[in-house]
């Protein structure tokens, strides 16, 4: 497993300087270390691109100022623009740490690439599904510097499916490459390279969902370590939320029952849970508590109900040697007296609970 990184795009040919300057300064105080653009919606044979590249320049220059690593995406029109010959002095020039080949040259001259003096890697399209990784490792590249990234989306309805993206995630996974996936702000200002910005991301079933539950999915599926935010500018709680993350341990937001008691509350709220190795289909079973707080009182309240998926409930005081056990329903079960409802996961993260494997370690956040 790589470490998990968080970054952030600027397209300069639509930002004023300052603004991006100012994004840079708040995503990497909350521990953002990636700058993302992009090349493809330029014309590199346009008069004024110089001037629109000295913009590139400027602000990839600022952001490695801050210890941010810079990405610039690039395709085969923009490299014949730019009179690429397999060299990497263009790409030196303008300051980046990695080329993303949306659409690739000749796999020998990649791997070629890796070797260069400035520690340059080359990224490459996961979402084509062809055997170019395989071809390009064939050459024997400096494999560090070789890593893949999916697409985003500005289309609608145009997104991955879940299938597909762990089809071609494991393809890099599996050859021990660094990953990296793109999920979409809220903001109503946003912009992207495109016009078109329907909340640009990778997976369709993440479109339009608040903007950390769209990184927890990406890290819980254990398939992406990095995730940048494909518009701009996210807004600061956006930001501030997502470097609040727990990168390795997903955080489930629920709201809690109202008769819940302060230790429920504790257990719920205050623990690290993980799941169970014996799996049953039911419920996903946290165990630890009833042994930490088995000298605790779980008196019999709101236990007379039949069980949904989401519901957490906590054994009570009738439930002998599982008292204080908590258990996060999966599917529908009948009522059981000896298990209180303490809380609920909210609608639109019971997706995430898919996630929760044998031995997965989660956490819960209450919410209003």
């Amino acid at each position: 497993m790589f470490d998990r990184k968080l970054g952030i795009a600027v397209y300069p040919e639509k930002m004023e300087m300052q603004a991006m300057k100012d994004y840079i300064d708040i995503a990497t105080a909350n521990g953002f270390s990636i700058l993302w653009s992009a090349l493809l919606q330029l014309d590199l044979t346009d008069k004024n691109s110089k001037d629109i590249l000295s913009k590139y320049q400027e602000i990839f220059k600022y952001g490695k100022s801050k210890n941010m690593k810079v990405t610039i995406d690039v395709n085969s029109r923009i490299l014949k623009e730019i009179n690429f010959n397999n060299d990497l002095e263009f790409f030196i020039n303008l300051g980046v740490d990695v080329i993303r080949f949306d659409s690739p040259i000749e796999s020998i001259n990649l791997a070629k690439l890796t070797f260069n003096d400035h520690d340059i890697a080359i990224e490459l399209n996961m979402d084509n599904n062809d055997f170019l990784v395989n071809d390009v490792l064939s050459y024997q590249p400096i494999q560090y510097r070789v890593q893949g990234s999916h697409n985003f989306y500005p289309q609608k309805n145009c997104g991955l499916t879940d299938e597909y993206y762990l089809e071609t995630s494991l393809k890099f996974r599996n050859l021990g490459l660094r990953t990296a996936a793109f999920i979409s702000s809220l903001n109503e200002s946003k912009i992207s390279n495109w016009a078109i910005d329907d909340n640009c991301c990778t997976l369709e079933s993440l479109r339009g969902k608040d903007i950390t539950t769209q990184a927890i999915a990406l890290w819980s599926s254990g398939l992406t370590d990095d995730i940048i935010i494909a518009n701009a500018f996210a807004t600061k709680e956006e930001i501030i939320e997502l470097g609040k993350l727990d990168r390795y341990i997903p955080e489930i937001k629920i709201t809690l029952e109202k008769t819940a008691t302060p230790i429920e509350k504790t257990i719920i709220s205050d623990e690290v849970h993980f799941r169970r190795g014996d799996v049953n289909p039911k419920f996903i079973r946290s165990t630890q508590s009833r042994v930490k707080f088995k000298n605790e009182q779980f008196p019999v309240c709101n236990a007379d109900q039949n069980l949904k998926k989401g519901d957490i409930i906590i054994g009570n005081n009738d439930f002998s040697l599982y008292k204080g056990e908590l258990q996060l329903i999966i599917a529908d079960v009948e009522k059981d007296n000896r298990k209180n409802l303490v809380a609920k996961v909210k609608p639109d993260q019971l997706f995430l609970l898919s996630y929760i494997k044998p031995w997965t370690r989660f956490k819960f956040k209450i919410v209003k």
